[in-house]
């Protein structure tokens, strides 16, 4: 075996092992950082937010199938609606 092939091999069993523990690491910041978020906020605020968040994925998808917008753009385009929605409500 060259060092080579034995470079591959030790450097795909450290993805394997790795690999869970940074995903479960990643998941686990982001419920205790969307914990954070919704603590400071009302319930009304909360559905608020979620309302807006479903509504700008629908017309992002709309709007993919009418623009042939896929992955990226369609999700930039879901938050570029949200963002219109949540400015609208904050200054009413």
């Amino acid at each position: 075996m060259e060092l080579r092939d034995f470079l591959s091999l030790f450097a795909e069993a450290l993805l394997i092992i790795a690999l869970p523990i940074i995903i479960a690491a990643a998941i686990q910041h982001l419920r205790l950082a969307s914990q954070r978020l919704r603590a400071g906020m009302s319930e009304e605020d909360q559905q608020a937010i979620e309302w807006a968040i479903r509504t700008a994925v629908r017309a992002a998808e709309q709007l993919g199938l009418l623009d042939q917008l896929a992955g990226p753009e369609k999700r930039k385009r879901a938050i570029e609606i949200a963002q219109a929605f949540c400015r609208i409500a904050a200054s009413n």
